[in-house]
């Protein structure tokens, strides 16, 4: 069996410390005790916190990131592959940046070489961002779209039972390939997505506690407190009743153990073999996000080594019988987030995301 070998050196992480970020991993809180860890695994709380820190320190542990479910937030997400016009570039770029609304966009190549797109728009408003896209369409700043509303999502981490006891990956991207030549799964997932989630009641300080625990450094709930002017067991309790009504619907561990990763979008629509295409896609051990558009449409985010991509798409090519069309796009440099200054736009005196709409009505005043 060959084995994907780490980063640049051996010593940078083994079997210990694959078990300590399971076990991080497998618990859904923000901050998980160095205390519990040591009894789960029967290693010292010192050593512990040496493993963390010395993990930190190489880049291949970063801080828990929050995941939350936009639509529980009164909020509609959206993604844009855009095929751009080389032309109007600036253009394009300048009327994105000028509106928060768009949270986030980055260069991508694949079916459509240009931008992928991500906007947010309030819940009860009009389509406004596919409303922008279609008028730049119209204006020639870009040539071409495809639109994705995310309406929800499941992540899945990593599969920590292909790291051998050295802590080599041991992954086998043939047996996946075998397991759809004979058409057997042996484990499934249920994979459940809510098309009308009710909404939660939330206020702005809901909102700002969410905002805060975006930011990639690591506040505390004490030092929230004192940002916000409230005390630490309001701050506790605020996040503790977001986490069990699921508007936060757990944590990312953040464990990057290999170099030169893609970051892979593939596209899949299925009239009827959506649920066995799903089932294929869980098997894939790697870090993923499947976002859920409707009962016939999907979209796979995936971070894989460069060296496996060819995996990857000869198993997706086997599947081709069973997909009526797919199709990839890769991102040519990582995002840079700015969902911090997208809750900026929750209006504090209605308390609603009435600024949301007031960006792309300047928008369409200013450039339509």
């Amino acid at each position: 069996m060959k084995f994907l070998e780490k980063p640049t050196d051996s010593k940078l992480y083994d079997y210990k410390d694959i078990q300590i970020v399971s076990t991080l991993d497998k618990h859904q809180e923000s901050r998980t005790s160095t205390k519990v860890i040591s009894k789960e695994l029967d290693i010292p709380s010192r050593s512990i916190r040496y493993r963390i820190a010395k993990l930190k320190a190489s880049n291949i542990l970063q801080e828990k990131s929050i995941i939350t479910h936009e639509r529980k937030l009164g909020i509609r997400e959206h993604f844009f592959i855009i095929e751009e016009n080389p032309i109007y570039r600036d253009k394009f770029q300048e009327i994105l940046s000028n509106n928060p609304a768009f949270s986030w966009y980055v260069p991508s190549s694949g079916k459509y070489n240009g931008f992928l797109v991500h906007a947010l728009n309030e819940m009860k408003a009009p389509n406004y961002p596919l409303l922008v896209m279609e008028k730049m369409k119209e204006k020639k700043i870009i040539i071409d779209f495809y639109h994705f509303e995310l309406v929800d999502y499941q992540e899945i981490g990593w599969n920590y039972d292909f790291f051998s006891c050295e802590g080599n990956w041991t992954w086998d991207w043939n047996l996946w390939e075998e397991s759809i030549k004979k058409g057997k799964i042996d484990h499934k997932k249920d994979f459940t997505f809510e098309e009308n989630p009710p909404l939660t009641n939330l206020d702005y300080l809901d909102i700002q506690i969410l905002k805060y625990l975006y930011l990639p450094e690591n506040i505390t709930q004490k030092e929230l407190g004192k940002k916000l002017d409230f005390s630490e067991s309001q701050i506790s309790r605020r996040i503790k009743s977001m986490e069990q009504n699921g508007i936060i619907r757990g944590y990312r561990t953040g464990f990057k153990p290999f170099t030169n990763v893609y970051l892979v979008l593939c596209v899949i629509e299925t009239k009827n073999n959506m649920k066995k295409i799903l089932d294929y896609l869980y098997q894939i051990p790697y870090p993923k996000t499947v976002a859920y558009k409707n009962s016939t449409t999907i979209c796979l985010g995936i971070e894989i080594p460069s060296e496996e991509l060819k995996g990857l798409l000869n198993g997706l090519h086997l599947l081709h019988p069973k997909i009526d069309n797919y199709f990839f796009q890769i991102y040519l440099k990582d995002p840079i987030f700015n969902v911090q200054n997208s809750f900026d736009l929750f209006d504090q005196e209605s308390n609603s995301w009435l600024n949301l709409v007031k960006e792309y009505e300047k928008t369409i005043k200013e450039y339509f």
